[in-house]
């Protein structure tokens, strides 16, 4: 009777007990898959169904759907603001995109001309920034984007990780603090549909890679001129 459908869980993280479930629709001949979460400002959870390419919300322990968007290619990873008023949106081949929360309407938000964003699976909050995976970039990277107070544009970009032997296939991960957490060998082609293994030969253990999600390169100064007295001066 479940088939087809996903949740939302609820845990007591204190002692592991379950407390309540969320979950999709039943839709005959639909199937629902829910793969990114995000916490709000004030408790509320956002779950994206990239399947189907629809956004849920978890607040004051009531399900809905929050918009439903299918001209979107798979949305893959979500993020907060901090002042929770904007959802940001990975779309895997659209890029960024805002949903302001309060009025319950989307909005592009502008990029530098030379920054591709396709390819993204998971974004995270930082700050006034927004820190993504890309793993269908050649090669894999994860990138740290500054945005206008406004959150309408993106106004500098600086790589954090990118061409690393380990980042095989990396998708989504956590912020613990300022350190990125996240998956970086994912595995999920040699898994059909039904979760199950395609080629067993193939698995691999899973590699958790970690950096400093705030790191800034340090900028050398410029060398200063050596002072050299002239002829004469006695100096």
């Amino acid at each position: 009777t479940d088939l087809g459908r996903a949740g939302v869980f609820k845990f007591d993280l204190k002692t592991g007990k379950f407390l309540k479930k969320f979950l999709s629709p039943s839709i005959a001949g639909q199937a629902f898959f829910l793969s990114t979460l995000a916490l709000g400002k004030d408790g509320e959870v956002y779950a994206a169904d990239g399947v189907n390419n629809a956004v849920y919300q978890v607040r004051d322990d009531q399900f809905r759907r929050l918009f439903h968007a299918p001209r979107l290619s798979s949305i893959r990873g979500l993020a907060v603001s901090g002042d929770g008023r904007i959802l940001f949106i990975g779309d895997h081949e659209r890029g960024l995109i805002g949903y302001d929360l309060a009025a319950g309407k989307p909005f592009d938000i502008a990029v530098p001309k030379e920054l591709t964003l396709g390819g993204i699976e998971g974004i995270e909050w930082l700050d006034g920034e927004l820190v993504a995976i890309q793993s269908d970039m050649n090669p894999a990277r994860v990138m740290r984007f500054k945005l206008a107070p406004d959150s309408q544009s993106i106004t500098s970009v600086q790589p954090l990780a990118a061409n690393q032997p380990e980042l095989t296939l990396p998708t989504l991960g956590t912020l613990a603090g300022k350190t990125l957490y996240f998956i970086a060998n994912s595995q999920k082609g040699n898994y059909d549909r039904f979760g199950l293994v395609r080629d067993a030969a193939k698995v691999e253990g899973t590699r958790i890679y970690a950096l400093d999600a705030a790191y800034a390169p340090v900028v050398p100064k410029a060398p200063q001129p050596t002072l050299v007295p002239a002829e004469g001066s006695g100096g």
